[in-house]
């Protein structure tokens, strides 16, 4: 499971009609980590305004969290992971499934990155 889709779909479940009382807590808590990161990059798009606007448009919601970079930080994945499993737990399957996928892989997503360096011994 990549931090991307992860962040979509917890955005998406976020701010769907069906779903805000189910997470509110922890859609807040999402909303204000990517508010943080994005105060830090002022021409990021703003993927809660996106998937508030149009919480169907999950293209779109997609592009903006890439474009932003929010994808790259743990602790929003982390939040991200919660409002998913917060959604499910109320009303399994909501979310579309990501959970088990998420599950399936230990619980946990982790952002990986490459280490180009020379490591000599």
């Amino acid at each position: 499971m990549d931090p991307v889709n992860v962040i979509v779909s917890a955005l998406i479940v976020g701010a769907g009609e069906t779903t805000k009382e189910i997470v509110k807590d922890t859609y807040v808590a999402l909303k204000s980590l990517i508010g943080k990161l994005l105060h830090r990059k002022k021409d990021a798009p703003d993927p809660v305004a996106t998937a508030e606007a149009d919480p169907a448009a999950r293209d779109k919601v997609t592009e903006a969290v890439k474009k932003s970079g929010i994808a790259a930080d743990q602790a929003t994945v982390d939040a991200a992971v919660e409002l998913l499993k917060a959604a499910d737990a109320a009303r399994p399957g909501i979310e579309g499934g990501v959970v088990g996928q998420i599950n399936a892989n230990g619980g946990k997503v982790l952002i990986v990155t490459t280490n180009l360096g020379t490591i000599n011994m």
